[in-house]
């Protein structure tokens, strides 16, 4: 409830990107008690992280086997020569 605009009285949308606009309704809480919690909100208290998207494997859980329709997830390797090492990229069953 304290993550949406909507119930301090004011509208977003993602058509019109970062503009927020004052609602016809009557605002549920005040703005100041909005402002507040959101500030408190964002020490993140509970210990919640938000993951984010792994860009080096896109397909990570999209792709399954398909023997035993499992998942499969990225991962990379490494093999170490004299004067360097190469990485490769794979995916297989969890």
């Amino acid at each position: 409830m304290f993550r949406n605009l909507l119930y301090c009285g004011y509208l977003q949308h993602s058509v019109v990107l970062g503009e927020i606009f004052k609602g016809t309704h009557k605002p549920i809480v005040s703005v100041e008690l909005f402002t507040k919690v959101n500030e408190i909100l964002k020490g993140n208290r509970q210990g919640y992280i938000n993951k984010t998207k792994n860009l080096l494997f896109p397909f990570n859980r999209f792709l399954k086997d398909e023997k035993t329709n499992k998942s499969m997830s990225g991962y990379i390797g490494r093999k170490r020569l004299k004067d360097k090492t190469l990485l490769f990229y794979y995916y297989t069953i969890r």
